[in-house]
């Protein structure tokens, strides 16, 4: 799978071209056009020419996505800029519906997210992956059901889960490697580039990065980045490696590279962090 994420979407079609909306519109009768609104989105992928998106609506579609439907994401200036078209499974009215279904959306599109599409360039894209449910399943279930009163009072928590569920989530929990790397061109894709540049441990976002504004200039220059393969080399239990087959595209130019990422795992914010990169 490439590194660019693949939203699902056929419900609402969201284009300039009356012609293919009316087109939409006989093949299902489900797609609607409407007017853009706020809503959030289980995002599949996205794609930079409208053909290949309005291929996987379909396919989304025909296999029971109903409400599926694709967006051009600077319509939605909160989103960014990227020149992409976004196509998502289902649009929500509330995140904690969105990151219910992402749970198990992920297991067929590992790359897949929950986000929020504004008109309001300054609201937050509230982007949650299925690597942040994994890594802190507790957060998500204490901030809905409100289960403040059960977890609060520590009767027996204190004694018994303390010594076992928190060393717990941080052995068994930990995301795959693999699927980090893909997240993390998914974000350079999406052009959510501070999102990115978080990702980075703070040596290589000095060395290897050379500062924010470097890494940003150089991302904004590539129209889309492909990650062709990941492939773990070597897992301990703060660091692994991944070797890496990427495809740029710059305008025109098309060019691959091969890398071997090495990764470290930061606890305070429970994900992995690239450290450095070579040519192996």
């Amino acid at each position: 799978g490439g590194a660019i994420g693949v939203a699902i979407g056929l419900g609402v079609v969201i284009s300039q071209n009356g012609g293919i909306v009316a087109l939409w519109n006989k093949i299902s009768p489900f797609n609607k056009p409407v007017a853009k609104t706020p809503f959030y989105f289980l995002a599949d992928s996205a794609f930079a020419d409208k053909n290949s998106a309005d291929l996987r609506v379909k396919a989304l579609v025909s296999e029971g996505f109903k409400d599926a439907g694709i967006f051009w994401i600077p319509d939605y200036p909160n989103l960014g800029s990227s020149k992409f078209y976004q196509v998502y499974a289902v649009p929500f009215g509330d995140p904690n519906s969105c990151t219910s279904d992402l749970k198990t959306y992920v297991k067929r599109i590992p790359d897949a997210y929950c986000a929020f599409a504004s008109l309001d360039a300054k609201d937050p894209a509230n982007r949650v992956t299925g690597e942040q449910l994994l890594v802190s399943p507790q957060p998500s279930v204490t901030a809905s059901p409100s289960p403040t009163p059960t977890i609060n009072p520590p009767k027996s928590p204190t004694a018994t889960a303390t010594a076992t569920s928190t060393p717990s989530p941080t052995k068994q929990a930990k995301p795959s490697p693999e699927n980090f790397v893909r997240d993390y061109y998914s974000l350079v894709n999406a052009q959510q580039l501070t999102a990115a540049w978080q990702k980075l441990t703070p040596k290589f976002q000095r060395d290897g990065a050379s500062g924010r504004d470097e890494f940003i200039d150089w991302w904004k220059s590539v129209d889309q980045v492909s990650v062709d393969r990941a492939r773990l080399v070597e897992m301990q239990n703060d660091s692994a490696i991944v070797d890496i087959e990427l495809t740029y595209k710059k305008g025109k130019k098309i060019s691959s590279e091969t890398l071997r990422m090495s990764l470290v795992w930061n606890e305070t914010s429970k994900q992995w962090q690239i450290d450095e990169t070579s040519r192996p």
